[in-house]
């Protein structure tokens, strides 16, 4: 049981880090999106 903590513990946490960088990322590709299509419409 002891050996499970730490290892979870990191897992939650490399999880919680690739959720801090993936948000913005798909943020900027969601507002390149958008601007493709404006950019579309005249």
């Amino acid at each position: 049981m002891e050996m499970i903590v730490p290892i979870a513990m990191a897992v939650s946490a490399r999880y919680h880090f690739a959720r801090v960088r993936i948000v913005p990322a798909s943020l900027v590709m969601l507002a390149n999106i958008i601007q493709k299509f404006e950019e579309r419409i005249p």
